[in-house]
């Protein structure tokens, strides 16, 4: 009609699942997102060259919702998945979600809706772990009293705040963040690392002093399963872990930015320390001689003179003989919780 102005148009949400050999669990995870209240999706499922049924149950799932697109890739681990996914996106928001993961019905429509209202490049909320029971139970209910979502607004230099101390739990993961793909055109996740990956991409995104979204509702769903929890004791992934950390350490060393750059020397010795256990547990001694030169550059960094004196004691007992390894593992565990309040981790309340 002449004269009016034309609604504006939805935006398209590009949803991208990365899978490798999660059969049990992709099809209630792409349910969750057929789901959705907010329909304009496309829905990029990468096969990361899976040995199981999960190619098959997703093409079943394609051929039910032309929404869902399913590409495969021979087996190049979850970064490289997660980048043809960026690669082939189309939509103005791009979404990742984890196949053994799923999402709570109403969060694309509030997501895309505040990312909207505020101009935001990435909105994100907290998430539940859940077990596989736990999982089914919350899916299949109904969404009558569900809280709304509340939310705050970090721009210029909050986001950078949010990622190195309030929220770091909630964004050193990728899985339930709404990012604008305009923002992502140079940004990739690191194909080198199997872990820490994807801290290292919010590490980058919330650099950029960009409009961040966040709210406190748990609509991101997390499973903890044998899988899961069997990489809570892999020692080689918290190895990798260990390199995220220096990079993001090194960055911000280099900055000048002391406050965060110490954040990130007590997490690296952390797990490093973790590392070490684990590997002398698992009587790896190529790892443990690997780990104890790995120490020993560390103790002569600037950064390390600067950590209290009780976590340089800590440090010099983990790589010494003096306790068995198990008793040196759960005193860990115990003492994770305070060091995250020493070193400014723990979760604050927004200013």
């Amino acid at each position: 009609m002449s004269g009016t102005k034309p609604e504006n148009p939805v935006k398209k949400v590009s949803v991208i699942i990365p899978v490798y050999n999660s059969e049990l669990f992709i099809e209630q995870c792409v349910q969750s997102v057929t789901d959705q209240t907010y329909k304009n999706l496309e829905i990029l499922i990468i096969d990361d060259g899976s040995a199981d049924r999960s190619a098959e149950i997703c093409r079943g799932l394609s051929a039910e919702d032309g929404r869902i697109k399913l590409v495969s890739q021979n087996h190049k681990g979850v970064s490289a998945a997660r980048n043809y996914g960026l690669d082939l996106a189309v939509g103005d928001f791009v979404f990742f979600l984890d196949s053994d993961d799923a999402i709570h019905p109403l969060l694309m429509e509030h997501f895309v809706r505040q990312a909207e209202r505020v101009h935001a490049v990435a909105v994100m909320c907290d998430y539940r772990k859940l077990n596989n029971r736990r999982m089914k139970k919350v899916l299949n209910r109904t969404l009558e009293g569900d809280e709304k979502p509340e939310w705050q607004i970090g721009e210029g230099e909050k986001p950078a705040e949010w990622f190195h101390t309030a929220y770091l739990e909630q964004m050193s993961g990728i899985g339930g963040k709404l990012i604008r793909r305009n923002a992502t055109e140079d940004l990739r996740f690191d194909e080198r690392l199997t872990c820490g990956e994807d801290t290292l991409f919010m590490y980058y995104l919330t650099g950029r002093q960009i409009c961040m979204a966040y709210s406190p509702v748990k609509w991101y769903y997390y499973r903890q399963h044998d899988k899961s929890l069997s990489h809570l004791a892999d020692g080689t992934r918290n190895c990798h872990y260990f390199e995220c950390c220096k990079t993001i350490r090194d960055h911000e060393f280099r900055k000048g930015n002391t406050t965060y750059s110490l954040i990130w020397e007590g997490w690296l010795i952390y797990h490093l320390e973790k590392s070490f256990l684990l590997m002398k547990k698992a009587k790896r001694k190529d790892e443990c001689q690997r780990l104890t030169e790995l120490a020993g550059g560390e103790r002569a960094h600037p950064l390390f003179r600067k950590l209290e004196g009780r976590r340089k004691r800590w440090f010099e007992l983990i790589f010494s003989d003096r306790y068995p390894c198990q008793v040196l593992l759960a005193y860990l565990a115990m003492k994770e919780r305070v060091w995250k309040t020493v070193l400014g981790i723990q979760k604050l309340k927004s200013s």
